[in-house]
């Protein structure tokens, strides 16, 4: 008699940028993809605080990237068989209004 075979392959994030900078006010979407057998879940912590993932699983998405949302991402995959993750730093950069022309004759 053969007993079936179960083969567990620990968890293996796809890396993305190590840092991304967005403009404020843009839309974004951090997706998280994951390998593995089992198949892994998948947790993102901001600044090591746990987050609340999105639809799809492992998505998180900004209507509008506001400087708050600038940190340190963490998408960790965890199974049975071990444990992957990727980390980004997110930037928020802002549009600055460019200084008002100044007077040629100095004043």
């Amino acid at each position: 008699m053969f007993l079936p075979v179960v083969l567990s392959v620990p968890p293996q994030v796809q890396p993305g940028p190590g840092v991304l900078k967005v403009l404020a006010g843009e839309a974004l979407d951090l997706n998280c993809v994951a390998e593995g057998s089992p198949k892994p879940q998948l947790h993102w912590t901001k600044d090591g605080m746990a987050l609340r993932g999105g639809e799809p699983e492992g998505s998180i998405h900004f209507a509008a990237i506001q400087t708050s949302d600038a940190g340190r991402y963490r998408c960790e995959a965890s199974s049975s068989a071990g444990v992957d993750a990727w980390e980004l730093e997110l930037q928020v950069l802002e549009l600055t209004s460019p200084p008002p022309p100044s007077n040629s004759l100095g004043f």
